[in-house]
């Protein structure tokens, strides 16, 4: 009984979905990102990067990540600071790029602690400091950052934690 249930339920679904899922996840995202909401800026963001199931618009996409990250949407905040850091992006901005990182590593961010922590440490778009680097890469490791503990492990290889 559950199963003949359980097939109708999927039957009506499949036929109110018209096959077209995608379509109906970019309408819905759309309207939620209208109405401010950031998680779906930040996915619609990432579906106008990639050109998934929308045209590839890259100025859209950074357009959404502003949004999210404005409303200090840490995966926007992640997503903006990488597009900055793009050797490929138009408008690259390390300043800028720097900027997004902070705001992620004040809302939370072990990805952010991370990526900051290794500029510190190569002195990219930053000066140079071996103890902000090793700080930063140590509070993302704290947090669990597997990415994090091994790059500990060289830098204290190197002795640039110390």
């Amino acid at each position: 009984m559950l199963n003949r249930f359980l097939g109708r339920v999927h039957r009506f679904i499949a036929a109110s979905f018209d096959g077209n899922i995608e379509a109906i996840c970019i309408r819905h995202l759309e309207k939620s990102a209208s109405f401010g909401n950031s998680w779906a800026q930040n996915q619609l963001g990432v579906r106008y990067l990639r050109g998934a199931g929308v045209a590839k618009d890259l100025r859209k996409a950074v357009d959404l990540f502003k949004l999210a990250a404005e409303q200090n949407q840490v995966e926007g905040c992640l997503n903006l600071a990488w597009i900055y850091s793009d050797e490929e992006y138009s408008e690259k901005s390390l300043t800028e790029s720097i900027r997004w990182y902070r705001v992620a590593i004040e809302n939370g961010s072990p990805i952010a602690e991370y990526n900051l922590g290794l500029l510190y440490i190569d002195g990219i778009g930053v000066e140079k400091d071996y103890r902000k680097g090793f700080s930063l890469l140590k509070s993302a490791s704290d947090k669990g950052l597997k990415e994090a503990i091994e790059a500990i492990q060289k830098v204290s290889e190197k002795g640039y934690g110390i």
